[in-house]
């Protein structure tokens, strides 16, 4: 019973949404925030967000071959309300910039880790996101993939195209909101039918909603 309602856990906040890495930060920038949200479930009839609370952070770390490099770190706080530990750590460097209308692109990888001290299951991430800065504004879409590590048997491919918003109405440092859809699992049905997820037919919608401040 406590390994099922383990794995109950983890298929819910393993879709969690962080601090996206779209524009990695430049030496000796840092960013921390909040973000809320993951997979939409159905609840009495109605799409309601995974309740997931994330605790965010960005440093940006010495470019590579004068192209941005970062870390980013983190803590589930609704999955440790559970007795879990969820954790997850990633690396995102920019690729190419934006030029006009040619979008700026980035790639991350993420890695996850959970455990409730009598099981253990980690996952990776892998992510390429192109991104178009207007002004202090950033509109970013992507495509990422998630594969299990732990368990083994479980690794395969789950395709997830991202849409998001970074908005900064205020000083160019300093606060921040970030709006953020992802369909996870684009290319799987539900595993499972002890929960109905949005759409019930394929994947599942994702949305989330952050909030952060950049120093």
């Amino acid at each position: 019973m406590r390994k099922f309602l383990f794995a109950l856990f983890v298929l819910l906040f393993w879709g969690c949404s962080t601090l996206n890495g779209a524009r990695p930060l430049g030496p000796q920038q840092h960013e921390a925030g909040l973000v809320l949200g993951g997979p939409l479930l159905k609840l009495g009839g109605s799409p309601i967000p995974t309740p997931n609370a994330i605790l965010s952070f960005r440093s940006g770390l010495k470019p590579i071959f004068k192209r941005a490099l970062e870390i980013d770190y983190g803590l589930n706080l609704t999955a440790a309300a559970f007795g879990i530990g969820q954790t997850h750590i990633g690396v995102s460097w920019q690729l190419a910039k934006q030029r006009g209308w040619r979008p700026a692109v980035s790639a991350t990888r993420r890695l996850y880790l959970a455990t409730d001290a009598k099981t253990f299951w980690s996952a990776k991430q892998d992510e390429v996101l192109a991104s178009w800065l207007f002004g202090q504004q950033l509109l970013y879409v992507g495509l990422a993939n998630y594969a299990e590590i732990v368990p083994w048997e479980y690794c395969r491919l789950r395709l997830t195209p991202v849409v998001g918003l970074s908005l900064d109405p205020f000083a160019k440092d300093g606060f921040r909101f970030q709006l953020e859809w992802r369909w996870f699992n684009v290319n799987e049905e539900p595993e499972t039918e002890a929960i109905e997820w949005v759409p019930a037919s394929r994947g599942a919608y994702g949305l989330s909603f952050g909030f952060s401040y950049l120093f």
